[in-house]
């Protein structure tokens, strides 16, 4: 992935487990969360459960990350497919 960052005409989308943290709860207790579902079998079952994460459209990652159009027109916003559902954000506390 390193390496298509160096390419900033590549927009680049990751994949991310949901977790639904409360302000005040530690970070600990979000990773115990995701390790404990994941070794349950209740997360990470299959692949399509991960969420895309636009990564190009963090502040930084790309030279447009900061201009709101680029986040309205980008390709690596692209809607649900059609009967595309994601589970549920994995809630912590």
């Amino acid at each position: 992935m390193l390496e298509h960052a160096l390419t900033p005409e590549w927009l680049l989308v990751g994949k991310a487990l949901a977790v639904a943290l409360p302000q005040a709860a530690p970070l600990d207790a979000a990773i115990d969360a995701c390790t404990g579902a994941i070794g349950d079998g209740h997360s990470l079952r299959d692949p399509l459960e991960l969420r895309p994460l636009p990564l190009s459209g963090i502040p930084g990652w790309h030279p447009d990350g900061e201009v709101e159009a680029f986040h309205r027109t980008a390709p690596c916003y692209q809607p649900l497919r059609a009967g595309r559902i994601y589970p549920e954000p994995l809630k912590v506390g």
